[in-house]
């Protein structure tokens, strides 16, 4: 249950900022159109608003936790590094489907979809453990599952993933974000008729 809840607190983070960021332009578009405002203003808003429901649902998380199993190990000091790795991936992808949203509407539909297969292909309510070594290998190479493994890791002492996995997920990390502002960029123009 502590793992479960765990997994599917944290995934909200990533899931629900994404979905929410994703309109977040085109459903107002009919302001961009009139008001000279930053279009990532609205991706922001639509994040943060996420960010402020995670916070609240990891204390009382932490708070039962704790609870249940008394005492904190070293390492705790690694979360909030895979916190921020989180958030900037949750970032990313937020900017980069709301800037495509905008020109392919019909996304929208398609990125709840995408985004529950990608939890039942991570980690999220089940340990990297569950499977056998080969196919685990190749499993952590999505960067969603092998951070989600950390996670386990620093919260429960689970196995962690490799060396390869860890810099590949980081690496991934970098390339989102500057792809994803780089994105935002070359569209920005065409979000309204203000700038």
């Amino acid at each position: 249950f502590v793992l479960i809840m765990f997994g599917l607190t944290h995934y909200l983070l990533f899931q629900q900022s994404i979905i929410l960021a994703s309109t977040s332009i085109l459903d107002n578009e009919k302001i961009l159109m009139q008001l000279n405002i930053e279009p990532l203003v609205f991706v922001a808003i639509s994040f943060f608003k996420t960010a402020r429901t995670f916070l609240y649902s990891a204390l009382l998380y932490h708070i039962i936790n704790q609870l249940i199993n008394p005492g904190i190990s070293i390492r705790i000091l690694a979360y909030p590094v895979l916190l921020f790795l989180l958030a900037t991936l949750s970032w990313s992808f937020s900017i980069i489907l709301a800037s495509v949203t905008v020109f392919y509407r019909d996304l929208k539909q398609l990125i709840g979809i995408v985004l529950y297969i990608l939890m039942y292909f991570s980690p999220v309510i089940y340990t990297a453990d569950f499977f056998p070594d080969k196919f685990r290998e190749l499993l952590l190479y999505n960067p969603i599952a092998c951070l989600f493994s950390w996670l386990q890791w620093s919260m429960f002492g689970l196995t962690p993933p490799s060396i390869v996995n860890s810099i590949f997920l980081v690496l991934f990390t970098i390339c989102s974000f500057v792809l994803a502002h780089s994105v935002y960029r070359n569209s920005r123009s065409k979000f309204t008729k203000a700038f």
